[in-house]
């Protein structure tokens, strides 16, 4: 058995969807029998300036530490023969950033995908992307994120099927509209607030759940903005909630709207499904691989909150639409691949590519 080090940012135990897929992805090695062990792109170098032996025979470093690992001298110290794996959620030049940063990124990205063994993406789109804009040329597989389905699974299947024709969406009180994840500007939240602006108003209310000090300013920037076009009554920030409280919103909601940027896959979009709440992302990134437009959910194009005004309405005005959309959202995560299964396939191709040495 092969023995990794996976290289992530600060606690791997925070609640984002990246971190969650890093956890998975730990979980799978650790079931068929590897040794691993989490560490930080800072503890690397200081081991590698005291030149520490590895006792590890491959590092999986998470792409986003690309800023910490990628002038060849950030590798230079590694042991000969140690396998260098990129586990990519999505590259930073492909978000909507100033030009300056973007190419800082896109430079980065680059240099370390040079150095690079092997990568895991986490869906289709971001192994294109890997290679179309960071060049890397090298072995890569796709392990898309899994679901975790309860004992009970045949009774939901059951009773989905007793029903057949999904949630229905009442417009006698305002429709929940969640959004969930941290608190950046990639999440495109200020689009989502503008929507709900847009004249005549729609009866809809906003719970804006995730981290909000990421980006103070921009979390400061949101509230500023739900201030200028009067939403306060209608838009509430919740702040860091638990898995348990993520579960009752994602249920109680109505739609799950995340208008990002950009998002490599987005966990968070198939957890809204297994509620038969119907999720709203944008067609950059990976987001079309779990979501259909117009069948399990909707696609928009990112920055147009105009798109996200007239998906809403066209399912107030045509319930028929948000039922047939909530029930084919439920039947795609009961379809979907669980998180047991879904590294099998890529970890049975890494195992082989460490046994040949690569």
């Amino acid at each position: 058995m092969a023995r990794f080090a996976v290289v992530v940012y600060g606690d791997i135990q925070k609640t984002s969807g990246g971190n969650y897929y890093d956890r998975m992805l730990i979980r799978a090695l650790e079931a068929r029998g590897h040794a691993v062990k989490v560490t930080t792109p800072e503890s690397i170098k200081n081991r590698l300036k005291e030149k520490t032996p590895p006792g590890v025979d491959a590092y999986i470093i998470d792409e986003l530490c690309h800023p910490d690992f990628w002038r060849g001298r950030d590798f230079s110290g590694f042991h000969e023969g140690t396998i260098l794996i990129a586990m990519t959620h999505h590259l930073a030049a492909e978000e909507h950033l100033g030009s300056f940063v973007r190419f800082r990124h896109l430079f980065q990205e680059r240099f370390f995908f040079k150095h690079i063994d092997y990568c895991i993406c986490n869906s289709s789109a971001t192994k294109e992307a890997a290679r179309r804009i960071a060049g890397y040329k090298g072995p890569a597989s796709v392990a898309v994120p899994g679901v975790t389905r309860p004992a009970q699974e045949k009774q939901i299947r059951d009773a989905q099927r007793e029903n057949g024709k999904g949630r229905v969406l009442s417009v006698e009180k305002p429709i929940k509209l969640l959004s969930l994840g941290n608190l950046i500007p990639r999440k495109g939240i200020h689009h989502l607030i503008k929507c709900m602006a847009i004249e005549p108003r729609l009866p809809c209310s906003l719970e804006i759940a995730g981290n909000m000090e990421t980006d103070p300013a921009y979390t400061g920037e949101l509230r500023k903005l739900t201030a200028k076009l009067r939403l306060e009554e209608q838009v509430s920030f919740l702040g860091f909630v638990t898995e348990s409280e993520k579960g009752r919103l994602l249920k109680e909601a109505d739609f799950l709207i995340v208008p990002s940027d950009h998002e490599g896959y987005g966990i968070v979009y198939l957890e809204a499904m297994e509620y038969g709440t119907v999720p709203v992302g944008t067609r950059s990134g990976g987001a079309s691989e779990v979501i259909r437009h117009g069948s399990n959910g909707f696609l928009v194009p990112p920055h147009s909150p105009k798109s996200l005004y007239e998906i809403l309405l066209q399912c107030i005005q045509n319930p028929a639409v948000y039922r047939r959309s909530s029930q084919s959202a439920v039947e795609t995560w009961l379809r979907h691949p669980t998180w047991d299964s879904t590294f099998d396939e890529v970890l049975y191709e890494l195992e082989s590519f460490i046994q040949s040495g690569s």
